[in-house]
């Protein structure tokens, strides 16, 4: 009897109660042979740039900027998709955009995943909005960035989810009485639709789900090149002492209207800012202060 394969491990996932239009950019990257044989009952899948091309003739592999969407917000918007997703070169990294074809922030994709599975969820210190006040504390345990970090976490909490803002997302695989963990952007891709197809028996869009949902007012991602990360940081953990402090992934600020992430990148001289305020002012003002630390 042939074992079944990935594919059809996928596929095992697909709870479609709706059935969904979805457009998917492989990035010339690993994932399209995959995506263009994903095919499952309830949804109609059309892959952008399915052919791997080491030259990544496209747009280059690495789908965290804007730019890298242009092409995938298009088509969702041309062929009315209920969403899209981009994957990096080598198919361990997944975005994704709303019906408009804008991008969702990675923290507002984890939180709609995370209600497939029961908690504890594993969320990075940098994780947004929607996991710090959506969810209660309990059930969300955080942790450092990094493969090895997550998956020893998970192993601990017995957790089946977790997610990490860089648009990575892991699963729990049980094999008789033993338990794995592993991250994978297909399986992401599934369980997103899961939920979108949910929302849609619910009469929401993405687009609507997310302005219920989230703050209005959130910077997403911003990069600063710095001299010295270690110097800013200390400078910002000082101005925000008052406040309650997280060091774990650079320097986190939680206070009752507002919410900032400093962290260092591992790989460039930048600092990466994360801030959101459901307050116009709080917004503001806190986006001036810290900008002025780090750039000071």
């Amino acid at each position: 009897m042939r074992k079944p394969g990935y594919l059809e491990y996928l596929k095992s996932f697909a709870r479609i109660k709706k059935p969904l239009r979805i457009i998917c950019d492989a990035s010339d990257g690993s994932t399209g042979p995959f995506l263009t044989k994903l095919r499952f009952k309830n949804i109609n899948l059309k892959v952008l740039n399915a052919r791997p091309n080491g030259n990544f003739p496209a747009h280059g592999p690495d789908p965290s900027g804007s730019r890298a969407s242009r092409e995938l917000s298009l088509a969702v918007r041309k062929n009315k998709a209920d969403f899209g997703t981009i994957f990096d070169g080598d198919g361990d990294r997944v975005f994704f955009v709303d019906e408009r074809g804008v991008r969702i922030p990675p923290d507002a994709t984890a939180f709609l995943i995370s209600k497939n599975f029961r908690p504890p969820y594993v969320v990075t210190e940098n994780s947004g909005y929607l996991f710090r006040r959506g969810l209660p504390a309990l059930k969300t345990k955080v942790g450092p960035v990094g493969h090895y970090f997550i998956k020893k976490m998970m192993k601990r909490l017995r957790a089946k989810f977790a997610a990490e803002t860089s648009g990575h997302y892991y699963f729990e695989y049980i094999f008789g009485k033993n338990r794995a963990y592993y991250d994978s952007a297909l399986r992401a891709l599934v369980e997103f639709a899961n939920v979108v197809s949910e929302l849609k028996s619910q009469k929401l869009t993405l687009s609507e789900w997310l302005r219920l949902a989230s703050p209005p007012y959130a910077s997403g991602e911003l990069n600063f090149r710095v001299k010295n990360q270690g110097k800013v940081l200390r400078r910002i953990k000082k101005a925000y002492a008052g406040k309650k402090i997280s060091l774990l992934d650079g320097v986190t600020a939680d206070a009752k209207d507002f919410w900032l992430n400093v962290r260092p990148s591992h790989t460039e001289p930048l600092l990466r800012l994360n801030l959101e305020s459901k307050d116009k002012k709080v917004f503001s003002r806190e986006f001036r202060r810290v900008t002025k630390l780090i750039r000071d």
